[in-house]
């Protein structure tokens, strides 16, 4: 229609020129005179007609170009979509146009985008009248929605997000997309009124603040000396269920404070306990260090060890005094055969054993006092049976073992120790400052041992959100009410966004870095796995097998899903180079829907198989939560 417009105009046009040509001089200077204010009239109507068709379309590409170039980050990205959707809606030589144009301007806080261009039009008509081309122009401004948003970023923080520092590692690449979140949702602007934003690292436990934000007094049966020499770092244990899956504060159920036991998975404490619990574990005893009952001193527990597991002749009576108790335990630490007794032992052997553990800051000399010897060799056939071949290689791991010393760092890896061990940096609740949430991204690190429970990350996300939660965290107005659209809107009634964002690479599991630690697990929030924490459904049998206790923490984080959409949070979900099918289910069906008004339709899930990918999907949530608008 509009081209057999623009045809029709032409050829009216030329026919009064032809027109000129056909009539006499005099009929000509008549028909000339009466023709030349029609001819403009119809002219200006019919030129002004394609004109406002070009200027509508012309509009429409720059509106569709402006909101697609919003969505990118990178100005060369941006220049490159602006050009392909403007192209895409205002086809090449329309109605004879020619273009000048999109132009890009972003405002100075970078929450504006203003495009224009401008379309030279041939008239038709209008060059009777000397005017050959008339000029329309098209001019919007793209703007990112400022306010009324409280967003958790809920990130893994587990072993296999490795390496700290490697630029295309796992734990790099997530930071790296976080803060490109962050400019995009803060623009260059350090606060923005009414947007919050709160960050939730998880491992195999959740690190809630220490002691000194008066994170203790959440606690229950917290006993500081219980840490020494360090001191407890935030990170607590699940309670019990259904509370470890609720927004409930701690004023109506405390936390028990996460203590990574000293155990012979984890030596950090008196080398009598670290004897204990080598002890403990080869008689069957329950965890802890508390000697067992009927068990006066170390040495009767040795001493029930050896002759339980290790006599090499019948009869409980054997070892019938210290001297020869003492004597065998060296035989066993020396790795001597069984042609060697208790009774042929010369100066040389003891001169061996004084030197096998002179390197390992004993003196260069065995205690004299019986009792002492006992420990000092036990201590050291465990360490012989039960360390790494690297460990035992290093002179400084065994001195680090026997002194107790606590390597709890994150670039400690698999070979920390501690009773804070795993225990990853603490949350950061909602802050309006962007350098604040920036610098608690660059904190985060890839923390070994334990496992991934992205449950408890979820669950502590909500309770960043939650108004069960006001003032808990610091401050007073934080976090704000649940939105209630049915209510006029009010300073206790304000349209608030509440979003979380939930990233993992690996599946809900419990690990065993050791592959035989005690109760068959590394320890993690709902203790080890073979202590029986976790019961199927919450209140039935106790789930030892780590591949029911999964399924069972699969099962509750799906519930939350449901209980914490139920209050209108959106869940935005993202795994991360990971392949395991059923966590991806489960990802897929935590996140919101897109569309809300369609729960059953696609999803706000995303599956970032590389590095760019977690990079792009970054982007593209950060553009969706900055809703678009076309504000000029």
């Amino acid at each position: 229609m509009l081209e057999n417009i623009y045809k029709m105009s032409r050829i009216f046009a030329d026919k009064v020129k032809a027109l000129r040509h056909d009539l006499s001089a005099s009929s000509m200077a008549l028909v000339g005179f009466a023709a030349v204010p029609v001819v403009a009239f119809v002219g200006v109507s019919g030129d002004s007609a394609i004109g406002y068709l070009v200027k509508s379309r012309l509009t429409e590409a720059v509106d569709a170009a402006g909101l697609a170039a919003a969505r990118q980050v990178d100005v060369a990205d941006q220049t490159a979509d602006l050009q392909m959707f403007f192209d895409a809606n205002f086809p090449e030589g329309y109605l004879g146009a020619t273009i000048d144009g999109p132009y890009l301007t972003p405002s100075a806080d970078g929450f504006e985008l203003e495009i224009t261009a401008n379309a030279q039009v041939p008239t038709s008509f209008m060059r009777v009248l000397g005017i050959d081309t008339m000029t329309v122009s098209a001019r919007t401004v793209i703007a990112r929605a400022r306010s009324g948003m409280e967003l958790v970023l809920v990130m893994d923080n587990t072993g296999s997000m490795c390496c700290d520092g490697v630029s295309d590692s796992k734990i790099e690449t997530m930071k790296a997309a976080a803060h490109s979140l962050i400019d995009i949702m803060f623009g260059s602007n350090e606060t923005i009124e009414n947007f919050w934003v709160g960050l939730v690292p998880y491992t195999a436990m959740v690190n809630v603040g220490d002691a000194t934000l008066n994170r203790h007094l959440w606690l229950t049966n917290y006993t500081p000396s219980e840490f020494d020499p360090a001191n407890w770092l935030g990170c607590v244990e699940a309670r019990s269920y259904p509370r470890d899956m609720t927004d409930d504060p701690y004023t109506v159920q405390a936390w028990h404070p996460a203590l990574y036991d000293n155990h012979f998975d984890n030596y950090w404490g008196d080398r009598d306990e670290v004897v204990i619990a080598h002890l403990r574990r080869e008689l069957g005893y329950s965890a802890g260090n508390t000697l067992p009952s009927g068990v006066a001193t170390l040495e009767d527990l040795i001493e029930e060890y050896l002759v339980a597991e290790l006599n090499p002749q019948s009869g409980d009576d054997y070892y019938d005094d210290d001297e020869q108790l003492w004597t065998h335990v060296a035989r066993l630490v020396l790795g001597m055969d069984a042609d060697h007794t208790i009774w042929n032992w010369d100066d040389n052997e003891i001169a061996d054993l004084e030197d096998y553990l002179d390197p390992h800051d004993y003196g260069g000399s065995l205690p004299s006092d019986l009792d002492e010897r006992s420990s000092l060799l036990m201590e050291a056939w465990f360490r012989r049976a039960y360390e790494a071949e690297e460990a035992e290689a290093s002179v400084d791991n065994d001195a680090d073992w026997r002194s107790g010393t606590i390597r709890d760092a994150y670039a400690e890896g698999n070979d920390g120790t501690g009773p804070n061990l795993g225990c990853g940096p603490a949350i950061t609740p909602l802050t309006d400052t962007r350098s604040t949430i920036e610098a608690a991204i660059d904190n985060m690190h890839a923390w070994h041992r334990g496992g991934t429970t992205s449950n408890l990350g979820l669950v502590w996300g909500w309770r960043v959100l939650s108004p069960r939660w006001q003032g808990l965290w610091g401050d007073a107005s934080l976090p704000n009410p649940y939105f209630d659209p049915d209510q006029p809107t009010d300073d206790t009634n304000q349209p608030i966004d509440k979003v979380v964002i939930i990233l993992t690479d690996g599946n809900n599991e419990v690990y065993d870095h050791n592959s035989d630690g005690p109760d068959s697990s590394d320890y993690t929030a709902y203790g080890r796995l073979g202590e029986g924490n976790v019961l199927e459904n919450g209140t039935g049998t106790a789930l030892t097998d780590r591949s029911l206790a999964r399924d069972e923490i699969d099962r509750r984080m799906s519930q939350l899903c449901s209980d914490m959409k139920a209050q209108d949070i959106t869940i935005i979900t993202i795994t991360f180079r990971q392949d395991n099918a059923d966590t991806q289910a489960l990802f897929s069906a935590c996140a919101s829907p897109m569309d809300p008004d369609d729960p059953s339709g696609e999803r706000l899930y995303y599956d970032s198989p590389t590095n760019e990918d977690l990079a792009a999907d970054f982007d593209e949530i950060a553009s969706e939560l900055s809703r678009l608008r076309i504000s000029e």
